[in-house]
């Protein structure tokens, strides 16, 4: 767990310091992004929003796979079981 989240910080981190221009600008959300999950294999990541959504996406590429609608209220984590199987 701890590895999977010290990587996970360091893409983050490294996101955040890239320039601007040369990379996609992803719009499936339409607020602010409050929580990241990334699944145990390391293959999908899953954002959580203010906009009552969770969208998945492939970890390398960031092709968006699916959109999780329905939601009462902003959702603002998300974490994947130990086997990958189930998102909550």
């Amino acid at each position: 767990m701890a590895r999977r989240f010290l990587f996970f910080w360091c893409s983050l981190c490294a996101l955040l310091v890239m320039p601007a221009h040369g990379f996609d600008r992803h719009t499936a959300h339409g607020g602010p992004v409050r929580g990241l999950a990334l699944s145990p294999d390391g293959s999908t990541l899953v954002t959580a929003s203010f906009d009552y959504s969770a969208v998945g996406w492939g970890a390398r590429g960031l092709d968006e796979r699916t959109t999780l609608l329905g939601h009462d209220a902003a959702v603002n984590t998300a974490d994947f079981s130990a086997d990958g199987s189930f998102l909550a």
